[in-house]
Parts: C-alpha cells; sequence; structure tokens
C-alpha cells in the first residue's frame, strides 16, 4: 500500500501547522504560569504537551530524511512507520485522528 505524494505533502503541511499551534499555546501557558509563579497540573499538562510536539518535530525529520532520497515515489507504509508515535503514523496515513496515544511516550 502506498499513500499518493501530493497528499501526503497536505498531511504533513498539517502536521507542521498543528505542531506550530500548540507550541504557541505552550507559550502562553509557560508565561502565564511564569506570571503567576505558580507550578500547577495545567502546567504539568502543557509540559506533556511539549514532549508531544518536540517527538512529532524528530519524527517528521526523520520521515523527510527518507522522502529526501525517495525521488518522487509513492511514499510507502514503511517511510511513515519511521515516525515513532502511533498517532502521527496513523494521521499521515489518512487514517481518522482518534485522538489515541497508545505507543506514544510521553516522559
Amino acid at each position: 500500500m502506498t499513500v499518493c505524494s501530493g497528499d501526503f505533502a497536505g498531511r504533513v503541511a498539517s502536521e507542521c501547522r498543528e505542531a506550530a499551534f500548540r507550541l504557541l499555546r505552550l507559550q502562553d501557558a509557560i508565561s502565564e504560569e511564569i506570571a503567576a509563579q505558580d507550578v500547577s497540573g495545567r502546567m504539568i499538562a502543557e509540559l506533556q504537551v511539549l514532549d508531544q510536539v518536540s517527538q512529532t518535530i524528530a519524527d517528521l525529520g526523520e520521515v523527510f530524511a527518507k522522502l529526501a532520497v525517495a525521488d518522487g515515489e509513492p511514499i510507502s507504509l514503511a517511510t511513515i512507520a519511521l515516525a515513532r508515535q502511533k498517532s502521527l503514523r496513523q494521521r499521515l496515513s489518512g487514517q481518522p485522528d482518534l485522538g489515541e496515544t497508545d505507543g506514544d511516550e510521553l516522559f
């Protein structure tokens, strides 16, 4: 099974936009917490988001490294499997995002 490269590129762009949005939210939350000088459960949850964003960016880097030598061929599931996060692999494959993080490692 393969995924059309145009569709795949759109999904990657969507992942990058979502990661950027989540990072912006995290920055806002950190700013608010630092201003209040209070570390809360909310802050810990937002720090976990930072870990997810970091993993996503790292995984996308691995996928793009593979694509750099793919010479425009269709995207194989083996290439998508370079992403360590199950939820990211599902989204890049075009499967519905069920919000599952089973297999995604969080600190």
